[in-house]
């Protein structure tokens, strides 16, 4: 895990509790590819919403994934033949 983020250092664990924190208040959540940070390391982006709404959170996902295709992507050699 990462300790330092654009300058700031960060306790390494801090990202599990950060894609934790839905859980334990019932709230639907995702996760997506987002992109690469300037080092070639992945980054995701988290959609959580309001109680019993997962068609909305998915929703929300399959709208980012279809306007940014990541499926073939492959950090560490670029796009797959």
């Amino acid at each position: 895990m990462p300790t330092n983020i654009d300058g700031v250092e960060v306790h390494a664990g801090m990202s599990v509790v950060l894609g934790f924190l839905a859980s334990p208040v019932n709230l639907p959540a995702i996760s997506v590819p987002a992109g690469l940070t300037s080092d070639g390391l992945p980054v995701g982006l988290q959609v959580i919403g309001p109680r019993f709404r997962e068609d909305l959170v998915l929703a929300a996902a399959a709208l980012y994934e279809s306007a940014h295709p990541w499926s073939r992507h492959c950090p560490d050699r670029g796009f797959a033949p």
